[in-house]
């Protein structure tokens, strides 16, 4: 009988041990299974600055601190997932148009960020310009990943319109794609042309920025689409490095340009009344133009620059590019990437802004 007993024994600590044994198991699959369910969330990507960044594999909600980085992702079709931006943008009449929404969404950031407005919008990953180390510190130790998007050429336009699309998702990613392949056909359209016009025959464009007395030159966008159209910009012929940097009325008269182009349309008017600028060849010869202007300025590191190198290119040239009709172009593109109908006073307001 003991015998037996001791016999029972054995089998039922045999039969205790392997359960014991698969719930370790068990428990330990569980883990693994829940610690790659946790990594499938995640994926990282590379920004503008070269860092490698961990972001959810899903991004539906995004806060974005630039004006032109907010027009990118409205561009590809992202508006909806924009939950915080900037004053300027909710106030812009242009995206008021096309996307009405951007009214109600929250904008923490202005000249200071506020913290607590931002937290509030619960965004999945902040989108920053470059150049913005302590707000971008400031963010990331609330656990929320930061993008680092900025680009001063049509190159680097691209590749942060790519990155922006492959932050919101396939769709995005793939508006973003067919955007490029429309911005490299609008320069080689140009530059087919542009490129045989000779160093001597080609028109010296001044850039009008801020102010009459502040321009773009070297490392900006501006220079390259001056050059694009077949221009050359004398500020950055002279050495002129960056936006937005002043120079005196000296300069200009120096380099006496044949063609200047403001980006804002009062320093059209500031320019005509100041005598200083009556003896350069561009107002002599009424070659003084306002750029145009819609959801962005076209000129500045904007996503409508596609548009701007056929705008400067006919602007500079216009024997040359008799069959670039801008009304044209300017209805197709804001249709395929705003999904907005323009209408005349629409067209108006953009050729030929007021303000």
């Amino acid at each position: 009988m003991k015998k037996q007993s001791f016999k029972l024994l054995n089998i039922f600590l045999i039969i205790l041990t392997l359960v014991l044994w698969s719930a370790g198991c068990t428990n330990k699959q569980s883990e693994q299974t829940q610690s790659e369910s946790t990594q499938s969330t995640k994926r990282t990507i590379t920004d503008m600055s070269g860092r490698k960044v961990i972001i959810p594999s899903h991004v539906n909600r995004i806060a974005i601190n630039g004006t032109a980085m907010t027009q990118l992702a409205v561009m590809i079709g992202g508006a909806d997932k924009i939950v915080a931006t900037l004053p300027s943008i909710k106030s812009n009449p242009w995206y008021i148009k096309i996307y009405p929404k951007i009214e109600t969404v929250s904008a923490p950031f202005d000249k200071e960020v506020n913290i607590e407005e931002l937290i509030k919008s619960k965004p999945d990953v902040v989108v920053l310009w470059s150049g913005k180390e302590a707000l971008q510190k400031k963010i990331e130790q609330l656990n929320i990943p930061v993008v680092i998007i900025s680009y001063d050429t049509p190159e680097e336009l691209k590749k942060s319109v790519t990155l922006m699309g492959n932050l919101l998702g396939e769709e995005e990613t793939k508006k973003a794609s067919e955007f490029c392949s429309y911005y490299d056909s609008n320069i080689k359209r140009i530059t087919e042309k542009t490129s045989s016009i000779s160093d001597n025959d080609k028109l010296k464009v001044y850039y009008s920025a801020d102010s009459p007395l502040s321009t773009d030159g070297n490392n900006s966008i501006v220079t390259s689409w001056i050059e694009i159209a077949g221009g050359i910009n004398t500020a950055a012929q002279n050495g002129v490095t960056g936006m937005s940097q002043t120079v005196s009325m000296e300069n200009v008269v120096q380099w006496n340009p044949d063609v200047i182009i403001v980006r804002d349309a009062p320093n059209k008017d500031a320019i005509l009344k100041d005598e200083r600028f009556k003896d350069i060849n561009a107002v002599k010869n009424n070659k003084v133009y306002i750029n145009p202007k819609g959801v962005n300025v076209w000129c500045a590191r904007s996503g409508d620059n596609a548009l701007q190198v056929l705008w400067a290119a006919k602007t500079l040239y216009p024997d040359m590019f008799t069959d670039i009709d801008m009304n044209r172009e300017v209805e197709e593109f804001y249709k395929t990437y705003y999904d907005y109908n323009v209408n005349s006073e629409d067209l108006e307001d953009i050729m030929n802004p007021k303000k």
